[in-house]
């Protein structure tokens, strides 16, 4: 079977399945559990990146550069600013903080920044307190 031909006959399965289960779809759709789930997810992220940042890192939380130490405000970086490829080995998210929690993926590499620090070296290539007035206006 081609992969045109599978992916057609996936289409017709979902399309029967749909026709034929309506009112189960319906009432499913009603619940309010999409958005319970993404708050849900939101605080699993959020605790595992306070449990990184607080156990991986010898319990200084704190942005190494600024030293910003609103945990809201933190994030993980990469030490070699490498993050892309590292993002297509281990994932991003959930994947990525379950790797580095269950000792899959070593913080040897990893660095914990805060959220301006880190876009503005992704942005300008240099920190907040490197950009120059010009550079910044460009």
């Amino acid at each position: 079977m081609t992969p045109e031909e599978k992916l057609q006959r996936k289409k017709d399965s979902s399309k029967k399945y749909r026709e034929t289960h309506k009112n189960k779809i319906k009432e499913y759709n009603k619940l309010p559990t999409t958005i319970n789930n993404r708050q849900n997810n939101r605080n699993k992220l959020k605790k595992q990146a306070y449990e990184i940042i607080s156990n991986y890192h010898n319990s200084e939380i704190k942005c190494w550069r600024c030293g910003e130490s609103l945990i809201e405000a933190l994030t993980i970086g990469h030490i070699n600013n490498d993050g892309k490829q590292d993002r297509l080995v281990h994932g991003t998210g959930e994947t990525f903080f379950r790797k580095i929690i269950s000792g899959i993926r070593s913080c040897e590499n990893l660095k914990i920044e805060c959220f301006n620090c880190n876009c503005c070296l992704e942005n300008y290539g240099k920190y907040p307190d490197e950009i120059t007035e010009e550079e910044f206006l460009l």
